[in-house]
């Protein structure tokens, strides 16, 4: 299975936000050392700044659908 990347999004990139939304139990050692939003195997979590976050993977299969969904609509638009 290939790891799925995403950029950040705009909350992960705050650090007001970061404190608020992430529980600091959810730190873990970054796998890649670069910013971005990560899923391989079931495992998700997101980089940004040289740490690394655990995160619902549930959330990032959402995320991906809806892009899906944009991208299918962009192109009924483009051929209509």
């Amino acid at each position: 299975m290939k790891t799925k990347v995403l950029q950040l999004e705009w909350w992960m990139t705050s650090p007001a936000t970061l404190e608020e939304c992430v529980d600091p139990d959810a730190e873990m050692l970054p796998v890649f050392n670069r910013d971005g939003y990560y899923l391989h195997r079931g495992v998700c979590w997101f980089e940004v700044g040289g740490k690394a976050y655990k995160t619902s993977a549930t959330q990032f299969r959402y995320v991906v659908n809806l892009l899906h969904v944009w991208q299918r609509y962009n192109q009924r638009q483009i051929e209509a």
